[in-house]
């Protein structure tokens, strides 16, 4: 007796719905590689250097040197206050910076790292 043509259809639905699921455990595992070795590189490797630059860009010991020097007791109180308001604007774009850019260049490289991986998976 030969199959019925439902039951073929049937049957290689059934084979491409199991191929589907193979194919996406295999890209969920391909991407999850992928997450941790973004983790990796953004710890060890492009946080240092993200510190380094966010220090020089908001250098705040210039600053902190003027207003702990003898020099700065014969200064007004204006121009303390000035250094003052200069020391504490650095601060703040330090810490600012430092919340903002630390996730977005998580998020970067992890885009980068999938559209890469996305390209040699389909490969």
């Amino acid at each position: 007796a030969a199959a019925s043509p439902g039951a073929d259809h049937e049957q290689q639905q059934q084979q491409q719905q199991e191929q589907q699921a193979a194919l996406d455990d295999s890209l969920a595992q391909h991407f999850a590689s992928i997450q941790e070795l973004s983790d990796r590189q953004a710890l060890e490797e492009l946080l240092p250097r993200l510190q380094q630059v966010v220090g020089q860009a908001t250098d705040y010991e210039p600053l902190r040197e003027q207003l702990r020097s003898p020099a700065a007791a014969g200064l007004g109180s204006e121009e303390k206050l000035a250094l003052w308001r200069g020391l504490a604007s650095r601060s703040f774009c330090r810490a600012l910076g430092s919340v903002w850019l630390v996730p977005l260049m998580d998020l970067l490289v992890r885009l980068k790292l999938h559209i890469v991986g996305r390209h040699m998976y389909l490969e």
